[in-house]
């Protein structure tokens, strides 16, 4: 026995088919078919496969005085060329994907097996796209070309189904901000390998990001100001690109707090250093930081050092080995530690960049996309002011 739900489905189709037809009928029977010197040749019935269910169309076959055959454009209903889906089973299944269904539960409950696993596969792979181009060449009269550099990592299925852990390599190019603090003229470039794969960039690679530049930019900028948090790999980089290079303030600031800031979770810095907030009227951490905007991180390494020795005997061992990590930290990257002040420095974007571009967009709790359709999420999502371009 039929519920409601499926009375009101048959309904509609059964409604459809039936206003279709009668449109078919009545270009028979109009002086624009008699016109056109089209005859019936036969009855044809056309199975589409919509989201409501499946449709059983009925039109006619013309044939004109040359021998060559028709069919009336019928406004009832747009019936797609050559395939047996409309475009309706095509959305929503982009949609379903979207959400993290899996390929058989698309077909499964939400079709009830009216679509077959292939048929999803098919819709996903024709979305795939390797680019999504908005702007040709930016018109921005700014003088400094942005360039922001990370790495991400999430889980993705392989062309075998296989889960595997990616690196997710971001570069975002702009050209700072509008008056209304919005990025102007945003290209971003992904990368995508297993991370067990060579880290560091190759002439390839260089190569490919300058064309990105050439291409989008062309040469309408005096300068390129790179952000990256001191990687290997984004020194070679600048370097390549004759870039002035940026340590990420995120970074700098972020090991720095957990080294030595204060929150309800780190009763150890608590414990270590608020005789310094009480003595100085404000804590290690805050004042080490307004060193480092102006560059000064020798002095912060100074300050650090006799700090921790004066409390060495009650600093466990993790936070000793923090403390090391962040003065190599600070030496191996204290040249790029100096332009926090310089006109040109806007701050850094990056990890807001990826967090809603490529973790908001890109992952979903419980579910796990392959690397294909990852890329084509990024692009359905993307604004239509920006570029997306994947290596």
């Amino acid at each position: 026995m039929q519920n409601s739900s499926e009375k009101n489905i048959n309904f509609i189709i059964k409604a459809t088919e039936k206003a279709f037809f009668e449109d078919e009928k009545k270009f028979l029977n109009s002086q624009e078919r008699i016109n056109l010197g089209w005859n019936v040749h036969q009855i044809k019935t056309r199975i589409i496969k919509t989201s409501v269910g499946i449709l059983h169309l009925k039109r006619y076959f013309y044939i004109d005085k040359k021998g060559k055959y028709h069919y009336y454009q019928n406004p009832n209903f747009d019936i797609p060329y050559n395939k047996n889906i409309d475009d309706t089973v095509i959305q929503k299944t982009i949609n379903l994907k979207k959400e993290g269904n899996s390929n058989r539960a698309i077909c499964q409950s939400e079709f009830n097996n009216m679509i077959s696993l292939q048929t999803v596969t098919n819709i996903t792979k024709s979305q795939q796209q390797i680019q999504k181009i908005n702007f040709k060449c930016s018109s921005s009269l700014n003088e400094t070309l942005y360039l922001e550099v990370d790495d991400t990592f999430l889980n993705l299925r392989n062309n075998h189904n296989k889960v595997s852990k990616n690196r997710a390599r971001v570069l975002v190019l702009h050209k700072g901000k509008d008056k209304n603090n919005k990025i102007i003229d945003k290209t971003t470039v992904v990368k995508i390998d297993l991370v067990n794969s060579n880290n560091s960039i190759n002439k390839e690679f260089i190569n490919a990001i300058k064309k990105v530049i050439f291409t989008h930019y062309a040469n309408n900028y005096k300068q390129i100001v790179m952000y990256g948090d001191g990687a290997p790999f984004m020194r070679r980089l600048a370097k390549a690109l004759n870039a002035e290079y940026i340590l990420d303030w995120f970074h700098v600031v972020r090991k720095l707090f957990i080294l030595c800031g204060f929150d309800k979770y780190n009763t150890e810095n608590k414990r270590l250093f608020m005789s310094f907030l009480i003595k100085n009227h404000q804590s290690l951490f805050q004042l080490l930081r307004k060193l480092l905007i102006k560059g000064e991180w020798k002095q912060v390494i100074n300050l650090l050092e006799i700090e921790f020795k004066n409390n060495w005997d009650k600093v466990s061992s993790k936070k000793k080995k923090l403390f090391e990590d962040y003065k190599k930290y600070l030496k191996n990257n204290g040249e790029f530690i100096t332009k926090y002040e310089e006109k040109y420095h806007i701050g850094s974007h990056t990890e807001a960049f990826i967090s809603h571009q490529i973790k908001k967009h890109g992952t979903k709790k419980f579910s796990i996309y392959g690397i294909n359709f990852f890329k084509t999420i990024l692009i359905s999502n993307l604004k239509d002011n920006e570029n997306l371009i994947f290596l």
